[in-house]
């Protein structure tokens, strides 16, 4: 494991909460609907180059790309995925992966709603 999937891996482990990323509209009946797993929300939200400007309910939510794998879900997240934790929906407006090397390790969503 390189540095960066092990400090990334005790950040989503220690702060992070359970919640369920969903495909309300999963193309086949192959699809998830929805997987539990670690989300840690940064307290911030780093804009990737090329986003719209945010509104106050953006968040920026991250995941291990080996928990999802292993949950079966068909990664990386897309755009109108839903992220539900503490007991409030997000949309996803955007993932990016998080490579270590040529190695897949996470995803960065951007998130919109929290209702």
């Amino acid at each position: 494991m390189g540095s960066l999937l092990a400090g990334r891996r005790r950040q989503i482990l220690r702060n992070g909460k359970i919640g369920v990323l969903q495909r309300p509209n999963a193309d086949t009946v192959s699809d998830p609907i929805s997987v539990s797993l670690k989300v840690f929300k940064l307290p911030y939200v780093r804009r990737p180059t090329g986003q719209e400007e945010g509104n106050p309910n953006d968040g920026q939510a991250e995941t291990l790309a080996d928990e999802m794998t292993s949950a079966g879900w068909p990664v990386p997240p897309l755009a109108g995925d839903q992220l539900v934790f503490d007991n409030r929906t997000w949309i996803v407006i955007r993932s990016d992966a998080v490579y270590e090397g040529e190695t897949v390790i996470g995803y960065s969503m951007w998130i919109r709603g929290g209702v």
